[in-house]
């Protein structure tokens, strides 16, 4: 059989803390941008560029502090942190959550660019277009509570049940590749979309998982 060598983190590492590094930059530039030009001529699409900038610094700011990795198995996945697997086993599992809240949050905001642009083709005629600011940011934080209130249901739901047989392949690549002992408690998310029967060989689909997920 071969030996698998350990994962080098090293240029993971550099890579999501490069990116961050640009995204702050060149977020700062486009809001400094966009405070030099007529704030009646940019309109109400100021404050959403406002804030894709702050969330996108955020967002790249989470995921250089976690260093988000995924391990793909046969039938399940692990998620988890290059930078905080090593934490206690619930702040490790917080910065997974953050993570995967925060990256999500691209759509959203991109979802809101699109609204709003369909709101400008409408026109004034609109009764889209007669809302206010506050409303568009009650609709956004409503949103958000329950899209969060979701993922964190469904995340909290990933874990395999205690009498599923892990799979073997799955723990010895964990434990080869990133010296990760699965049996023990770390920060994780550890997706089962399928369980099989050792003794009759009969696959089971974890079919909410497998919904969820695609559906993401």
């Amino acid at each position: 059989r071969m030996v698998m060598a350990a994962f080098d983190t090293s240029m993971h590492i550099a890579f999501n803390s490069t990116m961050a590094t640009l995204a702050l930059l060149f977020n700062v530039t486009l809001v400094v941008l966009v405070r030099r030009v007529n704030v009646v001529a940019m309109g109400s699409y100021a404050f959403l560029i406002y804030v894709t900038a702050v969330m996108d610094v955020v967002i790249a700011a989470s995921n250089a502090i976690v260093v988000p990795n995924i391990h793909m198995g046969k039938y399940s996945f692990v998620v988890f942190g290059v930078r905080t697997c090593r934490w206690q086993s619930f702040p490790g599992l917080v910065s997974i959550y953050i993570f995967d809240l925060l990256f999500y949050q691209t759509f959203i905001l991109l979802s809101f660019h699109f609204i709003y642009r369909y709101v400008v083709l409408l026109g004034s005629k609109s009764v889209l277009s007669r809302l206010k600011i506050w409303h568009w940011a009650t609709a956004g934080i409503v949103f958000e509570i329950i899209f969060n209130a979701i993922m964190v249901y469904f995340i909290s739901h990933y874990e395999p049940r205690t009498d599923w047989k892990a799979d073997t392949q799955l723990v010895e690549d964990m434990h080869a590749f990133y010296n990760i002992n699965m049996t023990a408690p770390f920060g994780h998310f550890h997706v089962v979309y399928a369980e099989i029967d050792s003794s009759s060989g009969s696959i089971t689909l974890n079919w909410p998982i497998v919904v969820y997920t695609l559906s993401i």
